[in-house]
């Protein structure tokens, strides 16, 4: 996966943990982003018909990097476009 489809899903995510009634709680939800991320590395490189090499420790760094500032930014963007069409209270 490249790095724009990681932040992408990331954003997804994010936008997601937003709609949830609780900013707690979206932010509990935003933790699986980089766990499931390290899964995905896991079993992406646990696969017997691949090459292992020398740069494999990154991906377990990198990997859940992306996805992880993607759900940050869109965890904020969710939140923002909640705060401006909640009706005003007088």
């Amino acid at each position: 996966m490249t790095i724009e489809l990681l932040l992408i899903a990331g954003m997804f995510a994010g936008l997601l943990a937003s709609l949830l009634p609780s900013g707690k709680i979206g932010c509990g939800v935003l933790l699986l982003v980089p766990v499931a991320m390290i899964g995905f590395v896991y079993f992406e490189l646990a696969d017997p018909a691949r090459r292992p090499d020398a740069q494999d420790a990154l991906a377990y760094v990198f990997g859940p990097l992306w996805p992880s500032i993607g759900a940050i930014a869109g965890f904020a963007l969710g939140r923002w476009v909640r705060r401006i069409m909640a009706p005003r209270r007088p």
